[in-house]
């Protein structure tokens, strides 16, 4: 964790005993619902995702946390209401889901180039180097 701290910049990071437990489905539904309907504003949603949960603690599987969230990075706070409702969105990631267990990701990170994969934390420098081995070939 300390390692992904100084990588990232984040000092402040929780812990993962501190992070709560919490059920992050609606969260991954509408960062995928603000990459596809709003493109311009996704990095920024995710980033402030991320940072909710593992910087300040907060519960991502909430409704109202995530309509802040997107109000505060310019996406529409009514797109939440939109992807609890509607399960285009639900249905999409777990098709998404499908397709990373069918190409062979078992769990989380993994980091994919080509036909080869990583899993788990790793330096920069072996990540790119699995580019590069995976690259030559």
């Amino acid at each position: 964790m300390q390692q992904l701290k100084t990588e990232y910049g984040e000092r402040d990071m929780l812990s993962p005993h501190d992070v709560p437990r919490v059920d992050s489905l609606l969260a991954q539904s509408t960062s995928l619902h603000v990459r596809r309907q709003h493109p311009k504003w996704w990095s920024e949603f995710d980033d402030a995702v991320f940072r909710a949960r593992w910087v300040n603690g907060r519960d991502i599987g909430s409704v109202d946390t995530l309509r802040s969230i997107a109000e505060e990075t310019g996406v529409p706070g009514d797109t939440v209401r939109e992807v609890t409702l509607d399960g285009r969105d639900r249905s999409a990631l777990f098709e998404c889901f499908e397709e990373a267990r069918r190409r062979g990701v078992t769990d989380v990170p993994t980091f994919v180039h080509q036909d080869d994969s990583l899993t788990g934390v790793h330096t920069t420098e072996r990540l790119q180097q699995l580019v590069a081995e995976s690259s030559s070939e």
